[in-house]
């Protein structure tokens, strides 16, 4: 009698450990899941960050011409590249050689994309012209999204020497809307930003013949 309880004993306590172990292997693996579904949603949230909210882009030129174009009436599609001379180190220039039209720098494609976390945030970058005679009026600088342009006006030509600009990128800072020739509103450059895929810097000032230079563009969060 004695046996028999014990081994039934036995075969119970072996069940109950064997029913433990399966229900424990059944929550290791359910919090496996979830380790492994909060894993996935935490990468996926750092990529969102890192693809759409990288503080800044900069091209300090310090090592080639970064893949900086010459779009308009200059030399060629590539601009021309220096090491020194810059402020300090390396930057671009193009001479324009009078055959029609305004030349512009135009940005890499590490500047596209939603930048729209730049809202509020700054342009600025460094120019310099060969001469200061002769000199017209355009738009400075172009931002394109599609079909939208915002264009803006600096209030002062570069000199002879590098001439520094910062410009706000928010409606307070006199951005018009090209489309319409209004002021453009905080929606539209907010949009603008989330998909652009164009800038532009204007290179060119003189009526005639001339060389334009660029250095350390910097948008984005200031550092």
């Amino acid at each position: 009698m004695n046996r028999r309880v014990t081994k039934s004993s036995y075969c119970c306590c072996l069940n109950k450990v064997v029913g433990y172990i399966g229900q424990s292997m059944q929550l290791r693996t359910q919090y496996s899941r979830i380790l492994i579904i909060g894993i996935i949603i935490i990468l996926a949230i750092v990529w969102y960050l890192f693809a759409t909210r990288i503080p800044f882009v900069e091209s300090t030129f310090d090592n080639g011409h970064g893949n900086w174009l010459v779009s308009g009436d200059a030399e060629s599609g590539l601009p021309n590249y220096s090491t020194d001379g810059g402020n300090p180190g390396g930057f671009i220039y193009a001479e324009d050689k009078a055959v029609g039209g305004v030349w512009y720098w135009f940005a890499p494609e590490k500047f596209y994309g939603n930048r729209s976390s730049y809202y509020g945030q700054h342009l600025s970058f460094e120019l310099k012209q060969s001469a200061t005679k002769d000199q017209f009026d355009d738009d400075d600088i172009i931002l394109v999204a599609g079909k939208m342009q915002l264009v803006y006006k600096t209030a002062k030509n570069p000199g002879l020497q590098w001439t520094s600009y910062k410009v706000v990128l928010g409606e307070s800072a006199g951005w018009i809307n090209k489309n319409t020739g209004k002021d453009a509103t905080k929606e539209e450059i907010y949009n603008v930003l989330a998909h652009l895929n164009g800038l532009y810097i204007r290179g060119e000032y003189v009526v005639g013949d001339d060389v334009g230079s660029l250095d350390n563009v910097h948008f984005g969060q200031l550092p």
